[in-house]
């Protein structure tokens, strides 16, 4: 059975020399089981040599793991992560211990432990808090469809999606727990995996560090946000005008509102508003806590009466001056007594136009705070980030 030290030493960038464990970066990985290595050396994980080792290893013991693991891989893109943390912690799970039957995800069913806390305690939180390579700190299990009271068979019942990453993982954990024990063939799945991670941060660094806009227009700015927001992508990009509206709130604050001292963080929506005692998506309040701006936004919706009587009701008769219902959809402008009602486009570019009277560079701090608020943020998956860097590279006035 492998130590937790060696368990540790496998999964992070760390290596074991001379007793010591010195930092080294994921690059650098050395595995100490020498039968593992050919010709004794490993290096660089993603070097060819070690691409060729790992499909060599995959073509020798079961040619279709690779296809699985890239199946399971693909469905990271679309934001469908749960299947990827289990595969791996499945994986290290059998490595730490080759008599646990990973299927047996839970001690109710004869696991050896729990497969859920074993990810939370060794994978999933190291490898997003320690090493950032998860886009969040949120176990597999926590997906409702992993959490079953079945083993994880091929015959599984949950509707896992998408539904060939449900198979792909099925198929693998069926292999790494049926088929006779094979340190090799599971540390190859490892560190394939872990190749991916390492890729998908050292991608995720690349647009978080790519854009500056430099000297910019309203009419620039106009341009950017329409184009951005007829392109999105219909799934996963929700967040996006929400995140615009907030920036330039932010961005105003200093020039318009000399009232509102405070906007309040952007939250993330894990319940309805009127579970989480909040009037609005964005909430502006003065020194002494009286709020003085709320704004919904919606995307790709038409504000009708339902929509303006939920409102009304989170507001639960508040006299606020500014109320804003904004949609990403073509409307024209209207009022509701005292709600505002138009688009975001309309709305971001109104502030921007009131707040250049007195700073000139206000669209290039927009636009600067509006992408980098983006690609932090770890709601969106990179597929959504690099349609964002590609419009805002082709309309934003640029320097990277």
């Amino acid at each position: 059975m492998t130590t937790i030290k060696e368990f540790f030493l496998l999964i992070s960038p760390f290596f074991l020399e001379n007793g010591e464990v010195n930092e080294v970066g994921l690059d650098e990985i050395c595995l100490t089981d020498q039968n593992f290595l050919v010709g004794g050396e490993l290096g660089n994980i993603d070097c060819p040599k070690a691409i060729n080792l790992w499909t060599n290893i995959f073509q020798l013991f079961n040619p279709q793991i690779k296809t699985y693991l890239d199946t399971i891989i693909r469905a990271t893109g679309s934001k469908s992560w749960a299947p990827f943390k289990a595969t791996l912690a499945s994986a290290l799970a059998k490595i730490q211990d080759p008599n646990w039957d990973t299927r047996l995800h839970k001690k109710n069913l004869g696991g050896i432990r729990s497969l859920r806390g074993f990810d939370n305690r060794f994978v999933c939180g190291p490898l997003f808090s320690r090493y950032e390579y998860y886009p969040s700190a949120t176990t597999f299990a926590l997906t409702r469809t992993f959490e079953q009271n079945e083993p994880f068979t091929l015959n599984y019942s949950a509707n896992i999606k998408p539904p060939e990453a449900k198979k792909a993982f099925l198929n693998v954990v069926h292999i790494i727990n049926v088929d006779k024990y094979n340190r090799f063939l599971l540390r190859s799945i490892v560190l394939y995996l872990l190749n991916y991670l390492k890729d998908f941060k050292n991608k995720k660094f690349f647009l978080n560090k790519s854009f500056k806009s430099t000297e910019c227009s309203l009419e620039n700015t106009f341009k950017l946000l329409k184009n951005l927001f007829d392109n999105l992508p219909s799934a996963g990009s929700s967040s996006i005008p929400e995140i615009g509206v907030h920036t330039v709130c932010e961005t105003v604050l200093p020039y318009l509102w000399p009232t509102i001292t405070t906007i309040k963080p952007l939250k993330i929506h894990t319940s309805p508003d009127n579970h989480s005692h909040s009037y609005g998506d964005i909430e502006g309040f003065s020194s002494k806590g009286k709020l003085l701006l709320v704004i919904e936004v919606k995307h790709k919706i038409d504000v009708d009466g339902i929509i303006i009587s939920i409102f009304n009701k989170k507001l639960k008769g508040e006299n606020v001056p500014l109320q804003y219902i904004l949609t990403t959809r073509k409307t024209n402008r209207r009022y509701e007594k005292n709600i505002s009602i138009l688009s975001v486009i309309n709305f971001i570019m109104e502030q921007l136009q009131s707040a250049n009277l007195q700073t000139k560079d206000i669209c290039s701090k927009f636009e600067n705070v509006f992408f980098r608020k983006i690609m932090d943020d770890r709601r969106l998956s990179l597929i959504v980030q690099n349609k964002v860097d590609e419009i805002f590279e082709f309309y934003g006035n640029i320097s990277r």
